[in-house]
Parts: structure tokens; sequence; C-alpha cells
């Protein structure tokens, strides 16, 4: 007898209905997404101007799904920008996400506002995280994690020995936790209270430089 390396007519209709039920399965999980082909995300250092301004409109938009941001131009920066290090994020060369961080040798020149001198855990300088944003489409795909392992690695490699985050966004609070940070004292009662000109911020520090003897 002899094998036949051509399909009969039945297991090409067996092959078609497999095809189909993969078909199937792909839509029922994200009709969105192509399990084939992901998309190509790159991360790089804001190198020009027009790139600059692309980040100052992405950010209100990403802003836009907070209820109590308003803002009248089409995009968004402060001074900070000036001499700070902003990040991107691209997927198939759309921008989706950026963020920004900065060195300081002191509390009070933090963005949004600073922070009192003793803030339990500072240690200077002080590296600064904040001006995370990603597009409201591509939300829940990790990009801030992404950028925040980007920032921290740049600040740490530029010598910050500690690292501030000021969110008013309950949910990164978890995914700066996982990473390392803590939440600083804010109890009257050991003395250790944080200053904040964001009144409702969440003030969260990393210990990226400190030596064996600093760390508690």
């Amino acid at each position: 007898s002899s094998i036949s390396i051509m399909g009969s007519a039945s297991s090409g209709r067996s092959v078609a209905r497999r095809n189909s039920s993969i078909d199937a399965f792909n839509s029922a999980i994200s009709p969105e997404i192509n399990l084939v082909s992901s998309p190509e995300i790159e991360i790089s250092i804001v190198s020009d101007r027009a790139q600059l301004e692309e980040v100052f409109r992405l950010r209100v938009l990403a802003w836009t799904t907070v209820p109590t941001f308003r803002h009248e131009t089409p995009g968004w920066t402060d001074a900070h920008d000036a001499h700070a290090t902003n990040w991107v994020l691209s997927c198939d060369g759309q921008l989706v996400a950026a963020a920004r961080a900065c060195i300081h040798h002191d509390a009070s020149e933090l963005a949004d506002g600073g922070l009192s001198a003793g803030t339990p855990g500072l240690l200077y300088p002080i590296g600064c995280l904040n001006r995370l944003v990603v597009h409201p489409d591509w939300r829940g795909r990790g990009f801030a994690r992404r950028l925040d392992q980007e920032r921290i690695a740049f600040l740490t490699a530029h010598g910050a020995r500690s690292s501030v985050s000021m969110t008013i966004d309950e949910h990164r609070i978890p995914a700066l936790l996982r990473r390392g940070f803590v939440r600083a004292a804010t109890s009257a009662a050991n003395g250790s209270v944080v200053s904040c000109a964001s009144k409702n911020a969440t003030v969260l520090v990393l210990d990226v430089g400190a030596t064996p003897s600093e760390r508690r």
C-alpha cells in the first residue's frame, strides 16, 4: 500500500472546520485583537520639540477622563518640561503613552508642588516620576509598568537615591507598591507629616540608591 501526501476532500473539509473554529475562538477572546501579529512597541526618550508637543496633546486627551480636569488649550505643559526627561511609548508608530521624570536636590522643587524636607524615606538627589499618561483606548496593557521600569532605571543610573511618585489615581497605587514603593508616613502622632501641595495625592517613595546602613 502507499501513503498519499495529498489530503482527501473530507480531510480538507476537516481542516476548514478547524480553521473556522480557531477564527471563532479568536473573535470570542477579543474581536479587536489580532492574535497572529501583535503591535510593535517602542519606548524612546523625546528628542525634539515636535514630539514633545505630541506629548502635551496626549496629556490633555488622557486627562479628559478625569472629571475635575479642565483645560482650554490642545496641549498641557508646565515649567518642569524645560529640564525634565520625557519618554514616549508607541504602538505601530502611534503615540499611545508618555511619562516624565526629573531629578531634584530640594524636595520643595518637585513637580506637583513639592514635599516637606522631612518626608520619610527621602534621600538626595530625589528622582520624581510624574505626568504618566496613557491614551484611553490603550489602557490595561501594561504600558504604565514599562514606563515606570524605564524611568526608575534612568533615575538610578543618573544618581538618584530615592524616587517619589505623587498620584491621585487610586489604580496606580497597587502597581507602585508592587514595584517596591512605600507610602510616606502621614501620621501626626509620630511627627512625620508629609506636606504636599496636591492635597488629594498619595505620596509614595522608593529607595533606589541607599547604602545598606541607610536602609531600614
